[in-house]
């Protein structure tokens, strides 16, 4: 049985990574999970639904940005190394946290506050830009190939965690009298000690190795859309990984929360579900990584679990629909745990996957850049688009969901199989 790495090297480098991940994801998701809190103080509206429906817009709009600034990322990340780019978009996310948390609402300030928090949001998307993928970049290219599905497994988990923590700020919000602005103010707080702990942690040795070689530079920032073009298929591939994965975590953290509460089930009840959802998400990821290194065939995997969200998201929309005609709280559980798991599966194997898929010089730009891209087409726009659709019927959500899955599911494959016949 092969083990992970156990010495005080490796040890430090994953604490540290798995630390600042946690609160980039924590600082990233709150803003989302207090979105049916803060609409209404910044966007108002004739209706309650109607204020959280600009907030959704305002959240998928943010979300265009990410192209920009995954350019922008992944070339610093090639170009500079994983670790500078690290510490800079940690210590970006501080900032806008910062300033929602001491923002006056539109009561107070009017249109001004509305545009300033659009603005906020807007930096923390171009933070997250180049910290979701870039800190497993990091952390995998420090183990190397042997554990890629474990170190995937375990940051997807980490981020999971983040966004519980998120989930349970939100709790206290709407449950204990908890101010909105607190999680923002524990959030701008805890990315100033990520950036401190990031400090101390070593550069990844494949990039220190690419920049020994001649040219060194012009291989790690030569033209970008060459390499695109070059790497098309690989291009395809995580775009659609990445649409799959936004639509599953944006479903289940920005749609999910009101669309429970609009079917009369109560704020509380909706937190703790997101919380089963999150904890289904970790537990899953984990396991994953360990049966991807212990008995590869990712491409497989990833191809049972599309199908699996194909059939299962809709029966986990099914259960909900059960819970609200008799209360049996069992099948509000199972949803979750069922749409957690997808998530936590999807997640630890996409990693995987798209890290095989580009070579040390162009890994940063090509992974970031086309992931960004899916999340932005597919992930960004997704809350308001399944609250518009939910309108029309219940299951109206579920079976976009599914369809999109399956176009995912057509691209991943049809691309995967044009990658071998080359190799």
């Amino acid at each position: 049985m092969r083990k992970v790495p156990a010495n005080i090297k490796y040890i430090k480098i994953l604490s540290f990574a798995c630390i600042g991940h946690f609160l980039e994801l924590y600082d990233y998701t709150v803003f989302v999970v207090l979105l049916s809190v803060m609409s209404p103080l910044f966007f108002p509206a004739d209706t309650i639904s109607g204020s959280i429906s600009i907030g959704m817009l305002l959240f998928g709009c943010s979300l265009l940005i990410c192209a920009p600034a995954a350019y922008f990322w992944g070339t610093y990340g090639d170009k500079y190394g994983r670790l500078p780019m690290l510490r800079k978009s940690i210590l970006m996310m501080a900032f806008p946290s910062l300033l929602i948390a001491l923002l006056p609402t539109y009561d107070d300030l009017g249109m001004a506050a509305a545009l300033v928090l659009m603005l906020a949001r807007f930096m923390q998307t171009f933070s997250a830009a180049g910290e979701i993928n870039g800190a497993k970049i990091f952390v995998m290219e420090h183990f190397g190939d042997k554990y890629l599905g474990r170190m995937s497994g375990l940051f997807s988990a980490i981020g999971g965690l983040g966004v519980l923590f998120a989930m349970f700020m939100g709790w206290l919000v709407s449950s204990c009298d908890v101010s909105w602005r607190v999680p923002f103010f524990i959030g701008s707080s805890l990315a100033i000690v990520g950036v401190l702990i990031r400090r101390k942690v070593a550069e990844s040795p494949e990039f220190i190795k690419l920049m020994q070689q001649p040219n060194s530079t012009e291989v790690a920032t030569g033209s970008t859309i060459d390499m695109l073009k070059n790497n098309k298929f690989q291009a395809i591939i995580v775009i659609s990984i990445a649409a799959v994965l936004g639509i599953l975590s944006y479903m289940m953290h920005a749609f999910m929360n009101p669309f429970l509460i609009s079917l009369n089930v109560s704020s509380n009840l909706t937190y703790q579900m997101s919380i089963v959802g999150l904890v289904s998400c970790a537990i899953i990821s984990i396991i994953t990584g360990f049966i991807t290194d212990y008995y590869a065939g990712e491409n497989r995997l990833l191809i049972i679990n599309f199908i699996a969200s194909i059939i299962l998201t809709p029966l986990a929309y099914k259960m909900i629909f059960l819970y609200t005609e008799n209360s049996y709280l069992a099948l509000l559980y199972a949803a979750f745990i069922i749409l957690g798991g997808l998530l936590g599966m999807n997640a630890a194997l996409g990693s995987v996957i798209m890290y095989k898929l580009f070579a040390p010089s162009s890994r940063c730009r090509g992974i970031i850049i086309c992931y960004s891209i899916g999340m932005a087409i597919f992930g960004g726009f997704t809350p308001l688009v399944l609250q518009m659709l939910s309108k029309v019927g219940f299951y109206f959500p579920a079976m976009l969901v599914s369809a999109l899955i399956f176009i995912a599911l057509i691209l991943f494959k049809i691309n995967m199989e044009k990658i071998d016949a080359l190799s």
